[in-house]
């Protein structure tokens, strides 16, 4: 299966020699990185994800609270811009960063636009859509493969086999953009189970109206650099640059 991935190239430079009308042409181009993925990804699924050709597509298009630096695997900043932990390092608090929005290709148009709320403001990333796809992780109807590793999470172990209710997992969102987890038990790690896709922040608006279809073109909203505009399966999937990922200005 064969992944392009689309973004426009920076402006050239004054005085550049690729200036002037035909330069401009050139640089209006959008550059395609083309990989070969080997295998269909079996689900673009935040919680359902288990490959890594599944979880390298999910990686472009959704953000976690954490990233991993790629040297020493220490957490650092994504979504979070900080976070604490208590003195026994049970109880977890990230606060959020609030510029990030939700957007979504839209198939008509061949635009990728920003998701409105019931108001007709523009959905911005934040601690409810982390607490959503955590606990629909960890949620038995769910039956996500990887749930178990957030079962350092309070409750989760519990609703994942159907004992204890989703309601009571202790992810919380303290506000709009601080969200704080209870542990079992102390885990200074924490902080990079919070890079894993199992915890990303998840549209609950599109997995609700649209079930297991959710991850198709079109159906998907999306918060990282990239977006999904085509999916033929078995063949090939295409991402393209989101103009607003807030990465493109921070590089």
């Amino acid at each position: 299966v064969a992944m392009a991935l689309a973004a426009c190239p920076a402006a050239a430079p004054a005085g550049d020699a690729g200036s002037g009308d035909a330069g401009d042409a050139a640089m209006a181009e959008p550059v395609v990185l083309d990989f070969n993925l080997g295998t269909e990804p079996p689900s673009l699924d935040p919680s359902i994800g288990t490959d890594t050709t599944s979880v390298d597509v999910q990686n472009a298009m959704f953000l976690g609270l954490t990233e991993l630096d790629p040297d020493t695997q220490a957490a650092i900043p994504e979504l979070a811009t900080s976070w604490e932990a208590n003195e026994d390092q049970s109880s977890w608090t990230f606060t959020m960063r609030d510029d990030v929005p939700w957007v979504k290709y839209n198939v008509d148009t061949g635009e990728i636009e920003q998701v409105m709320d019931e108001n007709g403001e523009p959905r911005i990333v934040n601690a409810h859509d982390v607490v959503y796809g955590a606990k629909r992780t960890c949620d038995a109807a769910t039956a996500s493969p990887y749930a178990y590793v957030l079962f350092i999470i309070q409750g989760c172990q519990a609703a994942n086999s159907a004992e204890g209710s989703v309601d009571d997992i202790a992810a919380v969102a303290l506000d709009d953009y601080t969200v704080q987890f209870d542990l079992e038990y102390g885990a200074g790690f924490f902080g990079q189970i919070a890079s894993m896709w199992i915890m990303r922040p998840m549209p609950q608006w599109d997995i609700e109206e649209y079930g297991d279809l959710w991850t198709e073109v079109g159906n998907a909203s999306y918060n990282g650099p990239y977006v999904m505009t085509e999916w033929i399966h078995g063949d090939s999937l295409q991402l393209k640059r989101n103009p607003t990922w807030y990465g493109w200005e921070e590089m």
